[in-house]
């Protein structure tokens, strides 16, 4: 058993068992051939197969720089087979890199850099390349490409995260670009082989190919974001972010009601980058593709998925899919501002309020718009600013008067303000805009109780449970209002 450090390539076939459940036997020769070509490669830039599993590669290298090179070698390789192919039957792979010690125990590897790799490969895109960030300060000065920070994510593989980066050639990557040179080779092996070139056959249709797959796979993310059982479940189209209101208590007393504690999140721990790669406390997971080359079908495929995620119900997904958008170039101003009313919302739903704020402050300075106000004005609420909270409700309603989710959210600010006969007013009109949510009856049920309308509160609480029968806060206040246990 001995130990080294090296950088460790992990490979895989994206969809291998739909290509095998399809057409086995072609799928089994075509595996065959590109394993051989695998081979030839990872020769040649000075690298060793220690494992292959199925339609899996491992491989070690002596450099990050001769492992980096090897991949963009065999992407671009695979990209120029693929062409030949019908898109339903083209084998592509998605590759991952960590660097670190490892163990030879009778020539199999192990150690953290193998479970990185292995990591980092799950969350590359088909033809794309995933790093660590031990391997991007290594290569990423002398790389002619863009690294696209994924900040730290976490992973069934490596719960406890790991720093990634993802890769995007520039435009004379494509063609021939010069490989990495090795910056540090420790102990390199005797079948020292010259680099390979690379293939003159990898142009720009053969890129247009790899992001039309990309492109064209189901978006396994649903738009939206959950909304909690007191919270609008209404999408606003763009953004597709839930307009909510602030959470109702459930024992309101006579005038005010103290209000219920928001649900917070603890931020995760600052990660010490170290290299080699070593795993620290973890961030969020996300899959961030990787457009091989700067074919716009791979860039709007990237932007597509990030874009998903960004709007999407996991709210830690979404706030690195957000930020990882926002480092794009070029976005349009309207995409950087839906952007941030996205990461607003989703840092505010996991009570980073002053983030929030920040983040959707900027997205109204680009583009005013009512659910960028009414998610900045939820925030205000949070940090007990309710005069703040009323002017941003109040933007949101003179942008879109029929707006009944900041309709009640400001009927509900002013409620806890004691505003009473203003609070009736706005929950008025949330019940006429939007009568079918459970939340705006609930919110008029507490207002009416407070006013000393018992039966017209038992009556709204009653129409909220019929449209949600999970609404919590209505159910409690029924039970007191009606004398029940």
């Amino acid at each position: 058993m001995t130990l080294r450090n090296a950088a460790i390539l992990a490979a895989d076939v994206v969809g291998y068992t739909r290509l095998i459940s399809d057409a086995e036997e072609q799928t089994l020769h075509l595996l065959t051939d590109l394993q051989a070509m695998f081979w030839d490669t990872i020769t040649r830039f000075k690298g060793r197969a220690f494992n292959t599993a199925g339609d899996a590669i491992r491989a070690e290298f002596p450099s990050t720089a001769d492992a980096v090179n090897a991949a963009l070698a065999l992407q671009q390789t695979l990209l120029a087979r693929n062409a030949g192919y019908p898109l339903a039957r083209q084998m592509m792979y998605r590759i991952g890199i960590a660097a670190g010690e490892v163990v030879d125990q009778d020539g199999d590897v192990h150690g953290t850099p193998v479970t990185l790799a292995t990591a980092l490969e799950a969350l590359a895109a088909p033809g794309g390349l995933c790093i660590s960030k031990a391997v991007h300060d290594e290569v990423a000065v002398t790389h002619s490409g863009r690294f696209a920070d994924m900040g730290v994510v976490r992973t069934q593989a490596a719960p406890e995260g790991v720093h990634a980066f993802t890769l995007i050639l520039d435009q004379a990557a494509r063609g021939a670009a010069p490989p990495l040179q090795p910056i540090k080779a420790p102990n390199p092996p005797a079948n020292n082989v010259g680099q390979m070139t690379w293939a003159a056959t990898a142009a720009a249709g053969i890129v247009a190919v790899a992001g039309l797959a990309w492109f064209m796979q189901p978006n396994i993310v649903k738009e939206g974001i959950a909304s909690q059982p007191s919270q609008s479940a209404a999408v606003a189209p763009k953004p597709a972010v839930a307009e909510t209101k602030p959470a109702s208590a459930d024992s309101p007393a006579a005038a005010v009601v103290k209000p219920a504690p928001p649900v917070k999140s603890e931020a995760p721990p600052a990660i010490k980058a170290a290299s080699p790669d070593t795993p620290g406390p973890s961030s969020v997971p996300v899959a961030t593709p990787v457009g091989f080359g700067t074919d716009w079908l791979a860039i709007e495929a990237q932007r597509t998925r990030q874009i998903s995620q960004c709007a999407g119900e996991d709210l830690s997904l979404a706030i690195t899919a957000c930020r990882a958008l926002l480092q794009s170039p070029s976005l349009p101003s309207s995409l950087i501002a839906e952007t941030q009313t996205n990461l607003g919302s989703a840092l505010r739903q996991t009570g980073k309020t002053d983030e929030a704020i920040e983040a959707l402050t900027a997205a109204i300075k680009i583009a005013p718009d009512a659910t960028a106000y009414n998610h900045r004005g939820l925030a205000y609420f949070e940090k007990g600013k309710m005069d703040a909270a009323i002017d941003d409700f109040s933007a949101a309603i003179k942008l879109k008067p029929e707006n009944g989710d900041a309709l009640n959210n400001r009927a509900w600010t002013q409620f806890k303000a004691g505003r009473l006969n203003l609070a009736e007013k706005d929950a008025k009109l949330a019940t006429t805009y939007s009568s079918g949510a459970a939340y705006v009856w609930d919110t008029s049920g507490h207002i009416n109780e407070a006013l000393g309308r018992k039966q017209v509160a038992i009556d709204n609480f009653r129409r909220a449970l019929s449209i949600d029968p999970k609404q919590e806060a209505s159910r409690s206040a029924l039970a007191r209002l009606e004398g029940k246990p």
